[in-house]
């Protein structure tokens, strides 16, 4: 597959005044057609708060096409010659690609779902065992609220006020359901871990999850009963 990393350098003013071959390739749009213009005009959505003063994170950039396309992006401010703001040097690549880290591959390759949200509940990250689970790709996901994701099923109501709850106290919980799931043709019984994620200033700037599917023990335990 073709590397799908991208550059774009953003003047003082939000000028798109660079745009790299990957660039194009992750968006759709030919240099001749960003550089000029504000980068705000390509985004699908404000950037979280979080993103903005991390310098990182993940946006969500409509495509030339239409479709909305979540991106993994690294803000690096650059100087001038006197020192004054001279913009900032955009890095992108789509979640996931081209990982490396042992962190990294632990978390895409995990046994269990687990997933990263922002503060609002929006999807940030997922690793191959909760695509399988959600039964999309992880760009279908990233970037929209969970709520979006899953309709409006009484136990989907209680996952999502669970989330809300770990933002709101900067606690861990630990929450058991028995549910269905998108992709999946029958009900599964799941032990689900929830905790807040802090940044180095001790932030809290997101929630990670990791379930569990417990099937066969709530059965078991169901038998005994």
């Amino acid at each position: 597959m073709e590397d799908a990393s991208a550059a774009a350098i953003i003047d003082a003013r939000g000028i798109l005044t660079g745009w790299s071959e990957g660039a194009r390739r992750l968006t759709g749009y030919p240099a001749h057609e960003a550089v000029g213009r504000a980068a705000r005009e390509l985004l699908a959505e404000a950037v979280p708060p979080e993103a903005v003063s991390a310098r990182s994170g993940t946006v969500m950039v409509r495509h030339r096409e239409g479709y909305l396309v979540g991106l993994r992006v690294r803000a690096c401010a650059v100087t001038g010659p006197e020192g004054e703001s001279g913009g900032y040097v955009i890095t992108a690549a789509s979640p996931g690609h081209g990982e490396t880290s042992l962190a990294g591959l632990a978390f895409q390759q995990a046994s269990m779902s687990m997933s990263v949200f922002d503060t609002g509940q929006r999807y940030l990250r997922l690793n191959e065992a909760a695509c399988h689970v959600m039964g999309v790709p992880e760009e279908t996901l990233l970037g929209r609220h969970f709520p979006e994701t899953v309709g409006e099923a009484e136990h989907m109501r209680g996952f999502n006020w669970h989330l809300r709850h770990v933002v709101e106290t900067g606690r861990p919980v630990r929450y058991e359901s028995y549910t269905g799931a998108p992709a999946l043709n029958r009900e599964h019984a799941w032990v689900t871990e929830m905790w807040p994620v802090r940044d180095a200033a001790g932030e809290l700037v997101g929630t990670a999850l990791a379930a569990f599917d417990s099937t066969e023990q709530y059965w078991a335990r169901q038998r005994l009963a």
